[in-house]
C-alpha cells in the first residue's frame, strides 16, 4: 500500500478502516531508571493515531476513580518510518494520555505507515515510587486495500 495522506485515508471508498489499539508497555519501572518498548505497524495496513490513553499501578493495587495512579513517568514517542520524535523533549505521560474512559485526543491525526515501527522511551522521575504495568496504549485504526484476507473473510465493508 502506498503512502496515503488523512484526507486520503478518510474519504476513500476503496479502502477498509478498522478500529485497533498499538499498546507500548512495560512490566514495572524502578525510581530513576528509563525502559523502552517498540511494537511494529504489520505489513497489510497503515495505521491512523487519533488518541491516547495510558494505565499504571503500583504494586497491583486496587483503584478507583479517586485513587488512580498520575505516574511521573515522562514519555518520547518516536516514529521509525520518518524518524520523527513527536515532541521536542520527553513529556509528563499524563499530559498526552488521559485515563481509560477520556482518552487524550490528538489534535491532528497522525499516520504510521506500514512496516514502521512506534517506539517509545519511558522514564520514571519519582525519587522512590517502583510504577508496575505501565502501558500506554495508542488507538485508531487500520487501513487496509480492499482485495486483502480481512475483505475476502468479511466483505466490502468501507466505513
Amino acid at each position: 500500500m502506498q503512502p496515503l495522506t488523512v484526507k486520503q485515508l478518510m474519504n476513500n471508498d476503496n479502502l477498509y478502516r478498522s478500529f485497533f489499539t498499538y499498546t507500548l508497555s512495560l512490566t514495572s519501572i524502578i525510581a530513576g531508571a528509563t525502559g523502552t518498548d517498540t511494537v511494529n505497524i504489520e505489513n497489510d495496513s497503515q495505521f491512523v493515531w487519533t488518541k491516547t490513553t495510558y494505565f499504571v499501578d503500583e504494586a497491583g493495587a486496587d483503584q478507583t476513580d479517586s485513587s488512580r495512579v498520575i505516574p511521573l513517568i515522562n514519555v518520547q514517542i518516536t516514529d521509525s518510518g520518518s524518524a520523527r520524535q513527536f515532541f521536542n523533549t520527553p513529556q509528563p505521560i499524563s499530559s498526552i494520555a488521559g485515563q481509560g474512559n477520556i482518552p487524550f485526543i490528538l489534535p491532528a491525526p497522525f499516520i504510521f505507515r506500514n512496516n514502521s515501527n512506534i517506539n517509545a522511551t519511558f522514564t520514571n522521575y519519582n525519587a522512590v515510587t517502583t510504577y508496575d504495568n505501565v502501558f500506554l496504549s495508542l488507538h485508531g485504526f487500520r487501513v487496509y486495500e480492499y482485495g486483502n484476507s480481512l475483505n475476502q473473510q468479511y466483505g466490502n465493508q468501507a466505513g
